[in-house]
């Protein structure tokens, strides 16, 4: 891959993990583990309708990912869904 990858917090992450679309967050965390595995980065975004989104985090090494991966599947276990990895 030899692009920069945006997700959207809300979109991506926190509306599939609340419906229990745990395999469409698992999806884009693996992208996001290869992307950043290419030398690229990955950014993790709030977005807005009518203002420019708000950068939350940025991760530029695949372990940031897992990293990333393991403090969500925390909280998932933490409100008993099921885990993302």
């Amino acid at each position: 891959m030899n692009f920069d990858f945006i997700i959207s917090i809300d979109e991506n992450i926190h509306d599939p993990l609340m419906m229990g679309e745990v395999d469409i967050v698992r999806e884009i965390l693996d992208i996001a583990e290869q992307v950043t595995t290419a030398g690229r980065k990955v950014v993790v975004q709030r977005q807005y309708t009518n203002a420019a989104p708000d950068t939350i985090e940025t991760f530029t090494k695949p372990e940031q990912v897992q990293a990333w991966r393991e403090r969500l599947n925390k909280t998932q276990g933490m409100l008993g869904r099921e885990s993302i990895s």
